[in-house]
């Protein structure tokens, strides 16, 4: 049995879907769901259009696991670029203009078109404020 260790300063909600145990390629999540694939990234927020990367491993081409923190869904996305932890990845196809939301907060707008499952930062997202 392979142990993964979580460190937190405090216990916060997206902890709870982190791998605490991995057994026979099986994880088990602190929110007590059971599942064969690990969750690289989270949605916080249910009008949220973007999702947070929580793992270090996210590649360009890799299909991503992710779970939705609202209703537990788990969703499936074919990841566009190399996306770093606590990144951004697009849930749905942006052009330039459309709003980013995140945490069910307006974060910015697109300012060069970005496809579903790409790389979300400021190269491509500027604040609505200037």
């Amino acid at each position: 049995m392979q142990l993964l260790v979580v460190w937190a300063v405090r216990p916060c909600r997206s902890m709870i879907f982190l791998p605490k145990y991995k057994v026979n390629n099986t994880y088990l999540y602190y929110n007590n769901t059971v599942s064969n694939k690990p969750i690289n990234f989270l949605v916080h927020h249910p009008e949220d259009n973007v999702a947070v990367v929580v793992t270090e491993d996210v590649k360009q081409d890799m299909t991503i696991s992710g779970q939705d923190m609202h209703n537990g869904k788990e969703l499936e996305l074919h990841a566009q670029d190399d996306i770093p932890l606590g990144h951004k990845v697009a849930l749905i196809d942006f052009k330039e203009g459309d709003t980013v939301i995140k945490y069910g907060e307006d974060m910015g707008k697109i300012v060069a078109a970005v496809a579903k499952g790409g790389h979300i930062h400021v190269h491509n997202t500027k604040t609505k404020r200037w």
